[in-house]
């Protein structure tokens, strides 16, 4: 919403002009943005961002020599990351993740499916290599709502949580109605655990 403003090339207030000093507004396709910056110690700097094919990236620069090596090694990394890195579509929502352990249910158990689609930004050599991990809270004690949030999944590369999206029941679950069944229940988690 604030991008409207980083990209104005010039502003007016209480009589005053101040031009925007962001370079990669007039001579980078697509940038609409953020903050340039310069102080003695850390020299000239920007927070730049720009958006190809509907792809927004963003980058930091800073202490450069010049606002001249500020504008090309902006422009270089913007180029270097909208060529190495890819948009992926991993999932969409409503997939199934999983499942977990329902206790008391007419169901003994329940699918897990994304509440959000899954996006995310990967080099070719991370979509080898990113993991996913299923996290919830379980047993889920019956009876359950359909699209009740439980848990969550978190996509992994090289360690680092790339995506972290929230899980929910795929459909309604309805307690048992015999005290017998919810007994035998308990202790099936008591003696096998979830």
């Amino acid at each position: 919403e604030y991008y409207t403003y980083y990209s104005q090339p010039e502003f007016t207030w209480n009589k005053i002009r101040q031009l925007n000093r962001n370079p990669l507004l007039k001579d980078y396709p697509g940038a609409d943005g953020m903050k340039t910056g310069y102080t003695r110690e850390a020299g000239y700097g920007l927070v730049g961002s720009a958006v190809r094919d509907g792809r927004r990236l963003l980058m930091v620069v800073t202490g450069l020599r010049s606002s001249k090596e500020r504008k090309e090694e902006s422009q270089k990394l913007l180029d270097w990351g909208f060529r190495q890195f890819r948009t992926v579509d991993v999932y969409n929502k409503g997939d199934k993740v999983g499942s977990a352990r329902v206790w008391g249910g007419t169901l003994r158990s329940v699918d897990l499916v994304l509440s959000d689609d899954v996006r995310v930004s990967l080099s070719a050599q991370e979509q080898d290599v990113a993991q996913l991990k299923l996290a919830y809270k379980g047993p889920i004690m019956a009876p359950v709502a359909a699209g009740t949030k439980v848990g969550s999944v978190r996509f992994l590369v090289d360690g680092l949580t790339v995506a972290n999206v929230p899980v929910e029941t795929a459909e309604a679950i309805d307690a048992k109605s015999s005290m017998w069944s919810r007994a035998l229940d308990s202790l099936f988690i008591m003696i096998f655990g979830s």
